[in-house]
């Protein structure tokens, strides 16, 4: 080798090792998904701003003429608190450290978060004006971030979502009482508003409730016992996604006559999704391919992917193109070859029930070998909690099969919601919390005396803010009015969430107990509900005049 070749060798290995170093010591500044463009910042209040860099890495944040400095730690965290902000005109929030990032079109004004089970997760596009409130959903200053379904074991950095502008297409699948008392607070306050929507359908309180706020408190006892007696595969879920491979071939309806022949309705030999009564085959959270059968001669058609809690993998079927319904009278079941690892749960779709209620099908294990399955639609039940509705064979839509963890109900973890859906947010600058949510806890009411306040607690301590309004919607009536008293789990529970509105300061109840269904847990009006929690907060967290409450005892 020459001299030149040499020293050329050797510079490229000097540059090699000098790029190497630049790749490993300076990572980019990063920041949480909930700041973002469109995002919202509360106004009147110190603002916090956080994210990730190089350990030791210099930080400088700006909005406007704000600015703040600091390093990142040991672990590469760091944070800065700007002053207080008044509502101003359209900003940008700049952060720069190695690298530069501009969050577009900030406003400031109100954030809430709003959480709780299924009444607060019921979307707009459901309501009783659902969808005349839809198309009318069109307000530039109000600003939505919905929190996706996440129940871990140990507190998560981040979520993976992104603030949206209020538009049909973003406010359709956004919570209805969470829009609806938003949209109160903007009218009103005639500020940008923003909404945080964080909830979970068939959650019990101690998921959403700090690890530290369940802890030596003989009362919470048995939600401890319960979760380390659910077995290890159950607690294996939450630290390991379950994997699935299922195959399936071979679709057909068996008729009501045992004279008639079966009708086909995919064999998968044609390669493609379309069955042969004209629907498409999708797959929601699982990968869908058609292939060569393993086992038998053929095509099959095969879904993987990976189940963690909150997913919702599957593989559906419309009956008829563009979502129109078929006539299937003729027909008494459905049978399927299938084989592969996971466990399958059938839903059959109607136009008149919701995705809480489907008539469904027990789960059953998916074995590796080839087995043909009969669905009979006579033994189909409905699910959830919902409006008891006829089993509609004239007028059916599709057919789902949902990738489910086991046969038996999974066990969540307590605080597993609390760390995945609720301590990332912490500490964004809040006006407020809206809670609804009390319909899983009400089979142990009395708990709950002290659950709502220890949940209550754990927020506020978390966001360094006891003050922090909190408001509860009290819930509404529920099953079929009765002549005489007699025990009650809800009745209870609404006991639980008046005193703690009493005994917690700054806890505001809005009493719904007129604006329930006796046959369905989940009642569509929710317009007002979001008017009584935006009077609670007129009152608690604004100082505003009006009347928040109806009456209520001094003592009983």
């Amino acid at each position: 080798m020459s001299k030149a070749a040499g020293l050329l060798a050797k510079c490229s290995s000097v540059v090699s090792l000098f790029c190497l170093c630049m790749s490993v010591g300076f990572a980019n500044v990063r920041l949480p998904a909930v700041f973002s463009d469109h995002m919202v910042l509360q106004q009147g209040k110190k603002i916090p701003v956080w994210g990730w860099a190089d350990p030791g890495e210099q930080v400088t944040v700006s909005l406007g003429k704000a600015k703040a400095k600091t390093r990142a730690d040991a672990s590469g965290r760091w944070r800065v608190e700007l002053p207080p902000q008044k509502r101003g005109p359209v900003t940008e929030l700049e952060i720069r450290g190695n690298n530069a990032i501009r969050v577009r079109d900030v406003l400031v004004g109100e954030v809430w978060l709003c959480s709780g089970q299924s009444n607060m997760e019921f979307t707009l596009q459901r309501t009783t004006s659902g969808a005349l409130d839809v198309a009318a959903a069109n307000y530039p200053e109000v600003r939505l971030f919905l929190v996706p379904k996440e129940s871990v074991l140990s507190p998560a950095q981040d979520v993976r979502s992104k603030w949206e502008v209020c538009t049909p297409e973003s406010a359709a699948g956004f919570s209805a009482v969470g829009y609806y008392f938003g949209l109160e607070l903007h009218k009103r306050l005639r500020v940008p508003v923003g909404l945080i929507a964080s909830s979970w359908g068939g959650t019990n309180a101690e998921e959403w409730t700090s690890p530290d706020f369940l802890a030596n408190e003989a009362d919470f006892a048995p939600i401890h016992e319960r979760w380390q007696k659910s077995g290890e595969d159950n607690r294996g879920l939450f630290r390991e996604p379950l994997a699935h491979e299922i195959w399936l071939d071979d679709f057909r309806l068996v008729p009501g006559s045992g004279s008639e022949p079966s009708r086909l309705v995919d064999d998968f030999e044609d390669g493609d999704l379309q069955s042969r009564l004209g629907g498409r085959w999708s797959a929601g959270q699982s990968s869908l391919e058609v292939l060569d059968a393993q086992g038998e001669p053929g095509k099959a058609a095969k879904i993987t992917g990976k189940l963690k809690p909150g997913d919702f993998p599957n593989l559906g079927l419309d009956w008829a193109p563009g979502q129109r319904t078929a006539d299937l009278r003729a027909y008494k079941a459905l049978s399927f070859k299938v084989r592969g690892r996971g466990f399958l749960k059938f839903h059959s779709l109607q136009p008149t029930i919701n995705d809480f209620d489907h008539y469904v099908d027990a789960p059953f294990a998916v074995t590796n070998e080839w087995r043909t399955v009969t669905v009979e639609f006579a033994a189909l039940k409905q699910a959830g909690w919902g409006v008891q509705l006829p089993f509609t064979p004239e007028a059916l839509t599709g057919v789902l099969w949902e990738v489910v963890p086991g046969i038996k109900p999974m066990v969540r973890p307590p605080s597993g919601l609390y760390h995945g859906m609720i301590a990332p947010l912490a500490p964004y600058g809040l006006g407020g919390f809206a809670w609804y949510q009390g319909e899983g806890n009400a089979g142990r009411s009395y708990q709950y005396r002290k659950l709502l306040p220890a949940l209550i607690k754990s927020w506020r301590s978390v966001w360094r803010d006891e003050n922090l309004p909190f408001l509860v919607v009290q819930l509404p009536n529920y099953r079929p009015r009765l002549d005489q008293p007699s025990e009650s789990g809800w009745a209870e529970l609404r006991e639980a969430q008046l005193l703690t509105a009493r005994n917690i300061p700054r806890v505001g109840l809005a009493v719904t107990i007129d604006q329930g269904q006796a046959e369905d847990v989940h009642p569509r009006n929710k317009t007002e509900v979001g008017r009584r929690l935006a009077l609670q907060a007129f009152s608690i967290a604004y100082g505003l005049p009006g009347v928040a409450s109806g009456p209520l005892m001094k003592s009983w």
